[in-house]
């Protein structure tokens, strides 16, 4: 669309959705969702038509339990929260994106540092950790213009509504920019690059040429 507003000096191809978290029919599934030292990475595109999900892509970043052996088991860095249970630790630097129950459907939040969420009196029942926030209450946060595939998410003022964007010949601060347009007031960064995937409605609608498998995901039932 014309109208959306970047600064790529490349020609960037994104694909964005709007979800409404008040949907009374609404479930998430987060990834991994019990305690392991390391886990077994997944396909996004797998996982949500096993689980049936309308909507799913990958979100933490991650390392490799041994970097040297292909296939090798992962552990998610940074916040993950399942049911109010807390499966992966948080990361001081890092952002996340948490949900919380509400009578129909969920309401959402970004934190710019995951250690907030200990400072909150209530504990989301799902949360998931990314990279840096982009947005913050309007405003763009501005990062080094680096190019690659991207995957980030908004939440508008109303708490109500999430935007999900995802592309490629980005960089953060045109995702920011994008988001904005949408209608998002917060919005932050997940891991990027060849972890990239987002899936709708069983199909991968951008992913890169090589996207690998991954140990944390978030999806959505509705």
């Amino acid at each position: 669309n014309s109208n959306i507003p970047y600064n790529s000096k490349k020609t960037p191809s994104f694909y964005a959705l709007k979800l409404n978290l008040s949907n009374e029919n609404l479930k998430i599934k987060i990834l991994p969702d019990k305690i392991e030292d390391y886990y077994d990475s997944v396909n996004v595109k797998k996982i949500a038509s096993s689980k049936d999900l309308k909507i799913a892509f990958n979100t933490n970043p991650f390392k490799l339990k041994k970097s040297i052996i292909p296939y090798s088991k992962e552990k998610p860095v940074g916040i993950i929260i399942n049911e109010k249970i807390e499966i992966s630790p948080p990361i001081e630097k890092y952002s996340a994106l948490l949900f919380f129950k509400e009578e129909n459907g969920f309401s959402a939040e970004i934190v710019k540092s995951q250690e907030e969420i200990k400072k909150n009196n209530k504990m989301p029942d799902f949360a998931t950790g990314g990279f840096f926030q982009i947005l913050s209450e309007n405003q763009e946060i501005p990062f080094k213009e680096i190019y690659d595939t991207r995957i980030s998410v908004g939440i508008s003022k109303s708490k109500k509504d999430l935007f999900i964007l995802a592309g490629k010949n980005l960089t953060f601060n045109d995702c920011a920019k994008i988001l904005k347009v949408l209608g998002a007031e917060n919005a932050l960064q997940f891991d990027g690059g060849n972890s990239s995937n987002l899936v709708v409605n069983k199909k991968s609608v951008v992913k890169d040429f090589i996207s690998v498998k991954v140990p944390a995901l978030i999806g959505f039932e509705f």
